[in-house]
């Protein structure tokens, strides 16, 4: 069971304990921010995306549904566009007790404004939420 607020702290956590990342930075999309300087290292800023609840049980307060985490990579042109796969297989990777129902990514695109290549991936997990605290109440 997943606690709706928590999804996107407890998967950048996940992500943090996985030595892959290390060299990585790795945050919270929110607030959007203006960096005043250039990206120095690979940066993942995360977000909740679409959700998607429906009570299971007539009767009973059993919410399951799916959840998607959207991971927008932030790679500095002199790293290279290359190492974009490795990260998102080391995402993947970093699903292990929880995989995801779908992953997606888009093309790698260059973006002038942070000089970096950029690419999103989304995961889709399905889980039973926990959306009002103690057994849902």
């Amino acid at each position: 069971m997943v606690i709706l607020s928590n999804v996107v702290d407890d998967f950048i956590n996940k992500l943090k304990q996985n030595a892959h990342f290390e060299n990585i930075k790795i945050i919270k999309a929110y607030p959007y921010v203006v960096k005043p300087t250039r990206l120095s290292k690979i940066v993942l800023c995360l977000s909740l995306g679409e959700i998607s609840i429906d009570n299971c049980s007539v009767g009973d307060n059993c919410i399951y549904g799916d959840y998607r985490i959207d991971i927008d990579i932030f790679v500095p042109y002199k790293i290279g566009a290359d190492v974009i796969s490795d990260v998102v297989s080391d995402i993947v990777n970093g699903c292990n007790d929880n995989m995801p129902i779908s992953i997606s990514t888009n093309n790698i695109k260059s973006d002038r404004d942070t000089l970096c290549y950029t690419a999103k991936c989304s995961l889709v997990f399905n889980d039973a939420f926990n959306i009002g605290g103690v057994n849902n109440e």
